[in-house]
């Protein structure tokens, strides 16, 4: 007859190491989500000031008073 506690054994440690390496998976998908968010915040922030740089072109081209034109400015995007 087989030893219960060695079977219960065997199964807690495969058990754990199932978890060990969900748990290395989702960090190492933790850790390229940040990075691709990173990239996202760079390219959004480039995409804004090339808006807001268009934005003064066509007003320069327009010949429309600037000063009296209120443009969003880009605020720096804090780091996380």
């Amino acid at each position: 007859m087989p030893n219960p506690s060695k079977s219960a054994r065997e199964l807690s440690h495969v058990r754990i190491s199932q978890l060990e390496e969900q748990v290395e998976q989702m960090g190492q998908q933790m850790k390229r989500l940040t990075q691709e968010n990173h990239k996202l915040k760079q390219d959004l922030r480039f995409f804004e000031v090339m808006l807001i740089e268009q934005y003064h072109m066509l007003l320069h081209l327009l010949g429309k008073d600037q000063s009296k034109c209120l443009i969003q400015s880009v605020a720096p995007y804090p780091e996380i």
